[in-house]
C-alpha cells in the first residue's frame, strides 16, 4: 500500500519522528510499534530544557491503513523494545541516553508505563553502553532481552527472565557474540 502518514506526536513543526524496532500484532489483531522523536537543533537552541528524546507507541486496528497515537512511553527515553506478556501486562526495555537502559512495565496494555529500573548491573559506567535492545518470549516461557554491547569486546549480549518477565537475572549476562577491533 501507499505509505501512511502518522499523526504528529507534537504540534511543533520542529519535532522529528521515526519508527524503531519491531512491530507487534496483539491478541485483538491490533498492530503496535514504537517511534522515537526529538527536536531540531534550532528548537533546542531556543529551548534547551526540551527533552533530548521521546518514545511513543502507535496503534492500528485496520492492518496499518490508519495509525492512532501517539502514546508517550517516556520523555528523555528512546529506542523502546516492548512485548505484551498478556492482554494487560507489558514489558519494555528502553534506552536512556543519559544513563543505563531501563526495564519498565505497563499494566494497562502499553498505555502508561511505570516501575522504571536499571536493566543491567555491572561496574560503574558500563551499563550505559548496553543498548539498543530487543525482547522475545521463548517457547519455554522465559523472556529474553538481547542488546548491543558497545565497548570492547563489542558484540551482542542477553539477559533472561525465568519467571515470565517478572524479574531478570541482571548479574548473569550471556555473550552471544564478541568482536575486537583489529589494530593496524
Amino acid at each position: 500500500s501507499a505509505p501512511q502518514e502518522l499523526p504528529p506526536s507534537s504540534s511543533e513543526p520542529e519535532f522529528l519522528l521515526h519508527p524503531y524496532g519491531q512491530m507487534r500484532r496483539l491478541h485483538d489483531n491490533q498492530l503496535v510499534f514504537n517511534a522515537r522523536g526529538w527536536y531540531t537543533s534550532e528548537a533546542y537552541a531556543r529551548q534547551p530544557e526540551l527533552p533530548g528524546r521521546m518514545s511513543y507507541l502507535y496503534r492500528s486496528d485496520d492492518d496499518g491503513c490508519q495509525w492512532h497515537g501517539p502514546q508517550l512511553v517516556g520523555a528523555g527515553k528512546t529506542e523502546t523494545a516492548f512485548i505484551p506478556l498478556d492482554k494487560a501486562n507489558w514489558l519494555g526495555f528502553v534506552r536512556d541516553p543519559q544513563g543505563p537502559s531501563l526495564i519498565t512495565r505497563s499494566d494497562d496494555g502499553g498505555r502508561t508505563w511505570h516501575s522504571w529500573a536499571p536493566a543491567l548491573s555491572g561496574r560503574e559506567g558500563t551499563s550505559r553502553l548496553r543498548h539498543p535492545g530487543s525482547i522475545a518470549r521463548l517457547t519455554n516461557g522465559n523472556v529474553l532481552i538481547t542488546y548491543g554491547y558497545r565497548q570492547p569486546p563489542f558484540g551482542v549480549r542477553a539477559i533472561v527472565s525465568r519467571d515470565g518477565g517478572s524479574s531478570f537475572d541482571t548479574e548473569r549476562e550471556y555473550v552471544i557474540t564478541e568482536s575486537y577491533l583489529m589494530e593496524d
